[in-house]
């Protein structure tokens, strides 16, 4: 195990990022595509990967996402994990759908 280790080289990590990103709205424009392009991050990929990932989440909710990228010398990569949505976030749904059914018993509660 060592030796395949050993023989891919010495792996450094150049840093982690810690962003929100609004559910299903991940795009290259301004914050998120400078934050990543400074660290040499495919951009149009992690969009594309993290709006297929939450595409199952209501669209807009904030999601905490750590990223940790790495330099080897066969190249940039970076892997990144979603962290459940904020309690805020989730309140902010609660309320939202409660004032709607006081204000209007007969609508629907989730608009």
């Amino acid at each position: 195990m060592a030796a395949k280790a050993a023989a891919r080289g010495p792996v450094k990590v150049t840093g982690t990022l810690r962003m929100y990103v609004a559910a299903g709205k991940a795009s290259p424009s301004p914050p998120l595509g400078p934050a990543l392009g400074q660290r040499g991050v495919n951009i149009g990929q992690f969009c594309k990967d993290f709006n297929d990932r939450t595409k199952e989440i209501k669209e807009g909710v904030p999601i905490p996402v750590r990223m940790t990228i790495n330099v080897s010398p066969h190249g940039r990569n970076w892997v990144w994990l979603t962290k459940s949505s904020s309690m805020q976030a989730c309140t902010k749904v609660f309320v939202r759908c409660y004032l709607s059914f006081l204000l209007s018993p007969t609508a629907p509660l989730i608009s």
